[in-house]
């Protein structure tokens, strides 16, 4: 079309790392845009060849009906369009390359080029992991955390390049956030958040997961440890269709490296998570009615939203009767919403289950709510469902309704 609305055009699971490149971008500036989902793991529509040849993501369709593609060039584009005053006194739509830094920055990407490991297969769910059908040897990924801990060592802020996110650090995002989960399920011990071999790197991704300007990351464009795990061991391109063999104990409580820095185990709370959705709902006023008022009840809402396909689903694949599928997901709507642990989710459930149909059978719909719950816990992809906070709440929930069903 001629002109409109900002679009950023991406792949529809969030697994593309340029996608999320922009994605952040575009959150950081705290732009107004329109969002459409592109199948990158199978069928294209013509419409979007014709708008972008190539056929790849990203993509972004500029207010004046002109299409760019390629990540980068996109993000020095944002700052072109949509300037803002370089200082801390103005900070909507803040410059994502400030003038007095942009040779900086252009050194810093240029250094991801040479630090992360060469001649590996491109993967979106797998990046910089493989090369040929195996994985790399330990020694190359300890050499790339390594230099990118020294790199960021010679900043006085948790980011590349001070206390504020910028470009440079935009692009090195989504590798470093896939290399946090995926190499502690490779290797033993290797870490990358482990603050006594690499504490730059573990002081980088805390920022990423508590700084009020990054709020964008955290609550909507951050996968999970559970999708990142999944997608590493599903087949692919990237692995060659030889999916690797994951360590076993990725999930246990003590692994406190492989959990956001706002979940339990690294000393976070549930007032901590609500803090951190409020500074996106407040950076992201154009959508703010759009949003639940807490992670938790966004993570409900998702499940609302999606009832009928949901009930859909679990009569099919669970052979649940609709009735007994449809009160248990009401009570673990209500759970999820009501937030709860263990103990307080058998007396959730058992007060949302109080509501039954006459004849329905207390027994059966225990195991139809645990059934359902497990498949919830499988189904759900971060970040194409929702973004990582809303998640947390919805697993721990989830988990928690599991143990008490």
């Amino acid at each position: 079309s001629n002109g409109g609305n900002l679009v950023l055009f991406r792949d529809r699971n969030g697994w593309c790392p340029y996608s999320e490149r922009v994605w952040l971008g575009l959150m950081v500036k705290r732009l107004e845009f329109d969002e459409v989902l592109v199948d990158n793991q199978g069928y294209k529509p013509n419409w979007y060849y014709e708008c972008v040849g190539s056929g790849s993501t990203p993509a972004v369709k500029w207010e004046d009906g002109s299409f760019q593609t390629e990540s980068l060039d996109i993000l020095y584009e944002l700052d072109r369009r949509y300037p803002s005053p370089d200082n801390d006194q103005n900070p909507q739509q803040p410059l994502l390359a400030p003038e007095h830094l942009k040779e900086d920055i252009k050194r810093i990407v240029r250094s991801f080029r040479d630090i992360f490991p060469r001649n590996t297969r491109p993967s979106s769910r797998s990046a910089f992991l493989f090369r040929g059908s195996g994985v790399l040897p330990r020694e190359e990924f300890e050499a790339t955390l390594d230099s990118t801990d020294a790199l960021l060592g010679e900043s006085k802020g948790p980011f590349f390049l001070g206390e504020k996110i910028t470009l440079a650090d935009i692009a090195w995002v989504p590798f470093l956030e896939r290399y946090s989960i995926q190499l502690p399920l490779l290797y033993e011990n290797l870490y990358p958040r482990d603050a006594t071999r690499w504490p730059n790197l573990a002081r980088f991704y805390d920022a990423l997961e508590s700084e009020f300007d990054v709020s964008g990351y955290y609550a909507r464009v951050q996968g999970d440890l559970h999708s990142w795990a999944k997608v590493l061991a599903s087949a692919g391109y990237g692995n060659a269709g030889h999916a690797p063999k994951l360590l076993e104990k990725y999930g246990n409580d003590e692994n406190f490296h492989l959990v956001p820095s706002y979940a339990e185990e690294r000393g976070g709370s549930e007032e901590r998570r609500k803090i951190l959705w409020r500074h996106y709902r407040e950076l992201n006023t154009n959508n703010a009615e759009r949003m639940c008022q807490t992670p938790r009840e966004e993570a409900a809402a998702k499940i609302i939203r999606n009832h009928a396909a949901i009930l859909k689903d679990a009569t099919r694949y669970l052979s649940a009767e609709p009735e007994d599928a449809d009160t248990a997901l009401r009570a673990i709507t209500s759970a999820i919403q009501n937030g709860l642990d263990p103990v307080d989710a058998a007396r959730e459930l058992r007060t949302a289950l109080e509501g039954r149909r006459e004849g329905q059978d207390d027994g059966v719909l225990l195991q139809v709510t645990s059934d359902l719950s497990k498949y919830l816990q499988s189904r759900i992809c971060i970040p194409r469902d929702m973004g990582a906070l809303p998640a947390f709440e919805y697993r721990r929930c989830l988990d928690a309704i599991i143990c008490a069903a």
